[in-house]
């Protein structure tokens, strides 16, 4: 059995973050374990929330940055996903190690990375101040799913089939968007399943209850988001990870966004059409009237059928291959150069 060189994964997750960053590395370090031992770097005071989803893999969690010049070899690969990560540090760490990608939503000028992923629709090279040699693997060619969404969108077909409602805007929902949505749609009269994706404690959760037709769902596995967004009509959703995810699903969305680094990820889907748009929300209050163009979607089936053919020229379900052919390539180019 070779030894593998290290793939480090510097990435942050907590309540108020929440899950994507490290959703989206957890694909990742799915799409490259077969060339990399892959281990997590997590910061200690995110141990608790991370702890139980990272079970599967090795996980160092460190006080201070200054571990990593103990942990890191020439030979290694650094990937960092992290809001925390600056030019400074990546010029710094980028000497430790043979590839440093960076992963981010928000492009701009960003020094000391050899690969940049962002998988935003719509993101061209110029949006990018960057040194010569770094690499861009920008847009939905390069989406870091996990493998349950990719292998879907492979053979995904043109499918209005659905009924009911899918809202989720992240399992921790900390401005209880979900509740309000769902509150909204259920009092003008929607008559379908809606289930709500949320862990959030909210005043709203005992009048929801109230209806027959409203289901609270959390902690789900990849397999069972899948399983709720299929059966679905529409899925009313944030501009996140879970909008690529509809994407591959080939599922019609009505998409918001309510923190800067999901602007870009709204302007693309709604600008080429995957996405029905309700705009930036700044607290759930703005949800009360939800209700008019989630219906209007709902009810329009030649709506959702030219929403899907958009849809179908998004994920192919190949970036697992593209991404780790392009690791290879540029570590083989920085070993021998």
């Amino acid at each position: 059995m070779r030894d593998l060189p290290t793939a480090w994964i510097r990435v942050d997750a907590n309540k108020i973050l929440g899950r994507g960053h490290l959703s989206r590395c957890l694909a990742l370090a799915d799409m490259i374990k077969e060339d990399w031992s892959v281990c997590f770097l997590m910061q200690a005071s995110n141990q608790a929330f991370c702890e139980p989803l990272l079970a599967d893999w090795p996980v160092v969690y460190f006080e201070h940055d200054d571990v990593l010049q103990t942990l890191l070899n020439p030979k290694d690969l650094l990937v960092v996903d992290s809001y925390a990560i600056d030019n400074v540090w990546r010029l710094k760490h980028r000497e430790l190690v043979a590839c440093l990608v960076d992963i981010n939503d928000i492009p701009g000028k960003i020094l000391g990375a050899d690969i940049i992923i962002n998988h935003c629709p719509g993101l061209n090279a110029n949006q990018y101040e960057v040194e010569p040699d770094t690499v861009l693997l920008l847009g939905m060619e390069y989406a870091i799913l996990r493998i349950t969404f990719l292998a879907y969108a492979q053979t995904a077909k043109l499918d209005l089939a659905g009924e009911g409602v899918f809202i989720c805007f992240g399992g921790a929902d900390p401005y209880q968007l979900g509740h309000q949505a769902a509150l909204s749609i259920l009092q003008a009269g929607f008559e379908a399943p809606v289930w709500l994706v949320s862990s959030a404690e909210s005043p709203l959760l005992e009048c929801l209850l109230a209806y027959t037709n409203f289901h609270l769902l959390h902690n789900l596995s990849a397999n069972q988001m899948k399983k709720y967004m299929l059966q679905s009509r529409v899925l009313l959703i944030s501009a996140s990870i879970l909008s690529f995810e509809a994407v591959a699903l080939r599922k019609p969305m009505l998409v918001l966004y309510y923190v800067d680094n999901q602007a870009l990820i709204y302007k693309g889907l709604v600008e080429n059409g995957m996405a029905a748009g309700f705009g930036w929300v700044e607290c759930a209050k703005e949800l009360i009237n939800i209700a008019t163009p989630f219906l209007s979607l709902y009810h329009s089936e030649e709506s959702r059928r030219q929403m899907i053919k958009q849809l179908q020229k998004g994920i192919d379900g190949l970036s697992s291959e593209r991404i780790r052919d392009r690791l290879r390539s540029e570590i083989k180019i920085k070993t021998f150069s």
